[in-house]
């Protein structure tokens, strides 16, 4: 019994965060077109980034692909619908696009803070 108890914690603690799957797949657009990207991040922060690495988020308002921005220490969705380049002349949305060192920093800073708030006081 003792075995099976500790066999099982020790199967709990390596459990507690896992990265998203980061193959190549495809995602469809509300409008039926579709783009190829991969998943990034893990359970505290996560985001779509596509092969010219365009950092991209679910719209769950909208039910598109939109590119993201970060407000107020937040990854959010700019509200601009995602279209790879090859359909749009300007795959660039219009406001400033995020830089991947600061998705970086804000991932960090969010697995920092759910770290801190983990720990007992």
């Amino acid at each position: 019994m003792l075995r099976c108890l500790l066999l099982v914690l020790f199967a709990t603690l390596h459990l507690a965060a896992a990265p998203a799957f980061q193959e190549v797949r495809d995602f469809k657009q509300e409008d039926g077109s579709s783009f190829s990207a991969r998943l990034q991040g893990d359970e505290y922060l996560n985001w779509i980034e596509t092969s010219d690495e365009e950092i991209l988020l679910f719209n769950k308002q909208s039910k598109q692909y939109e590119y993201a921005t970060i407000k107020e220490g937040k990854l959010l969705p700019s509200g601009q619908k995602f279209a790879p380049a090859s359909q749009n002349k300007k795959s660039a949305p219009l406001g400033k696009s995020i830089q991947k060192k600061e998705l970086l920093e804000l991932w960090k800073k969010k697995r920092r803070d759910a770290h801190e708030n983990r720990r007992p006081e």
